[in-house]
């Protein structure tokens, strides 16, 4: 009871915190606390945040950014009742128990937003000595459900074909077939703000949809700001397609996964398909001049598309980050096919050229590319199987060297 008091009182007395406290909240004494760290693709489970003992920070905060705020059902504060005499604290309670809260708050502020939420408080009793008490758990345990989407459902019903899509947002596969995107944007933390423009036409619809499985894995704040996606002008037939106006661009906010991948089936189902090149600077421009709140900005084109209209670039105002996947074709014998996969080191050079004339960067799975604007006339650029020569007004000329 006098520590049912006294926590209370270390939550609600001197300074007010900056975040709202949770309103009822169970307590809890058990000699240790059982928990599992396992947060694999389940459908339950439970995610563990480790705290350092009398320390507040969260060390592994990635590990909640798979968990959406809605499939958590009940949070677990949990630290040790030491040293049992309460007249021997070192510790500031006040300060430590709503900094280890401001921490949760700071990664799900949603979470607290939430009336049906079961909190407890939970102290270890078991430790006898100081240095017992540090080997023990320390921090947070959310317990999470996932909780149908009836969205998505009837989004996955319309369109069947979007279901390997989904479970690649969704982190419902073991392994992506290609992890360019984490390679490529790990490798890249001072990209921030991120505004990603994809070309979401019939090529590597599974390679695109990676990035969000990047972005559902990173930390509240440190992933995707905004998703443009662009069909190449709907169902308008090709001799109708107008530079600039072509059309077929869409935008969202990724906040919830679910409802971008209905957007990206709604884009899909009004897309056409069929046409090689693309309305990329169409894209760019639409999404660059609509929003303001964007940082870098990173397009995911279809490697050997051409861009329809190339000849826009120089109205960009912003450098313009490339990320490429790798490209794959059926080995040919003959006029057969070995059904074994190579590597296809093709690069439209419009890519190079818009990168060039932006002063942004290309970026494949371990190499970038950010010197291209350096570069002079007649210079050479080895990509793969291919050599690019630069001309003199800048734009790359594709030349095969092998």
């Amino acid at each position: 009871m006098m520590w049912t008091i006294l926590l209370t009182l270390c939550l609600s007395l001197a300074s007010q915190p900056d975040f709202p406290l949770p309103e009822k909240v169970a307590y809890l004494e058990i000699p240790v606390y059982p928990h599992s760290t396992t947060m694999a693709r389940m459908e339950s489970g439970q995610v563990a945040l480790q705290m350092a003992y009398a320390r507040y920070h969260i060390q592994n905060p990635e590990a909640l950014s798979p968990i959406s705020a809605g499939d958590i059902f009940q949070v677990d504060l949990v630290f040790t009742k030491y040293p049992k005499d309460t007249t021997a604290w070192r510790t500031n309670y006040t300060f430590l128990l709503q900094s280890r809260l401001r921490e949760l708050y700071q990664l799900k502020p949603a979470l607290f937003a939430r009336k049906d939420l079961t909190w407890r408080y939970i102290l270890q009793t078991e430790p006898e000595t100081e240095p017992e008490a540090m080997d023990y758990f320390h921090g947070l345990v959310l317990h999470w459900k996932k909780q149908p989407d009836a969205r998505l459902d009837s989004v996955l019903k319309f369109d069947p074909a979007m279901t390997p899509i989904a479970d690649i947002i969704l982190g419902n596969v073991p392994k992506l077939k290609d992890s360019s995107a984490f390679w490529i944007l790990d490798r890249h933390p001072e990209w921030q703000d991120k505004l990603v423009i994809m070309d979401w036409t019939a090529s590597m619809y599974q390679n695109r949809a990676s990035v969000l499985n990047w972005h559902r894995r990173q930390v509240q704040g440190e992933g995707i700001q905004h998703v443009v996606l662009f069909n190449d002008g709907n169902r308008t037939p090709h001799l109708a397609k107008r530079k600039g106006k072509t059309g077929g661009i869409y935008h969202i906010e990724p906040d919830t996964l679910e409802a971008v991948i209905e957007m990206m089936a709604q884009v899909k189902a009004r897309g056409l398909g069929g046409d090689p090149a693309e309305n990329d600077i169409e894209a760019i421009l639409k999404a660059t001049r609509s929003l303001d709140d964007f940082g870098e900005v990173i397009l995911l084109p279809d490697r050997n598309s051409s861009v329809r209209d190339i000849s826009l670039v120089g109205y960009l105002k912003h450098p313009v980050r490339i990320i490429l996947f790798r490209g794959k074709k059926t080995r040919q014998v003959g006029l057969g096919s070995t059904g074994e996969w190579v590597e296809n080191t093709w690069v439209h050079p419009h890519y190079l050229t818009l990168a060039c004339l932006t002063q942004g960067s290309i970026h494949l799975h371990n190499r970038d590319i950010d010197h291209l604007h350096e570069m002079k006339a007649g210079e050479k650029l080895k990509i793969g199987q291919w050599e690019y020569e630069k001309q003199a007004n800048q734009t790359f000329k594709a030349l095969r060297f092998k």
